[in-house]
C-alpha cells in the first residue's frame, strides 16, 4: 500500500497586527502565539488499499482522542484539533475542544472526488498550553497505518 504524506510543522505562528493600548498585553499576546504548537499534516492512500469509511472514523476519532488527552488542560483544549477525513464520495470533518468530546459532521462532496480515489486524511492542531507535547512523528503513529498497532487501513 502506498501512503503519500505532507507535513508542516512550525512552533512559531506568524502573527498579525492586533490593537492593544496596553504595551504588556500586546506583549503577553505574542507569547502566546509565538509559543503556540501548530502542527498540520495529510496523509493519502491508495485506493487499493480497500478501506471502509467507518473503521477509517474510528481509527481517527481513537487518534483525535489520543492527542487530546495529551493537549487538554483541565479538560478543554487551549485552541483546537481538526481533522477532516475523505473516503471516496463522501468527507467527514471532525473537531475537537473538549476532553473526550469529539464532533463529527457530515459534509457530502467537498469536490469532484471520484468513488474510486483512495482514502485522505488531514489533521490540524493548534495548542497554546503543553506545546510540547506532540509532534509529526506522534501523528504519523496514530494515524499513519504502516507505524500504528498494525491495523490494516
Amino acid at each position: 500500500m502506498d501512503i503519500h504524506e505532507h507535513g508542516h510543522h512550525s512552533h512559531h505562528h506568524a502573527h498579525g497586527h492586533h490593537e492593544h493600548h496596553d504595551p504588556a498585553q500586546q506583549d503577553e499576546a505574542h507569547e502566546l502565539v509565538d509559543h503556540a504548537l501548530i502542527l498540520s499534516k495529510h496523509w493519502q492512500w491508495d485506493h487499493s488499499s480497500a478501506v471502509r469509511l467507518q473503521d477509517m472514523e474510528a481509527r481517527v476519532v481513537d487518534g483525535l482522542q489520543q492527542l487530546a488527552e495529551k493537549l487538554a488542560f483541565e479538560d478543554m483544549i487551549a485552541g483546537h484539533i481538526k481533522a477532516l477525513l475523505r473516503c471516496g464520495g463522501a468527507a467527514v470533518s471532525f473537531s475537537v475542544t473538549r476532553l473526550h468530546d469529539v464532533d463529527r459532521n457530515e459534509l457530502g462532496s467537498l469536490s469532484a472526488r471520484s468513488a474510486d480515489d483512495g482514502p485522505e486524511l488531514t489533521v490540524n492542531i493548534l495548542s497554546l498550553v503543553n506545546t510540547d507535547a506532540v509532534t509529526e512523528a506522534e501523528l504519523d503513529r496514530l494515524f499513519c497505518a504502516e507505524n500504528s498497532r498494525g491495523a490494516d487501513i
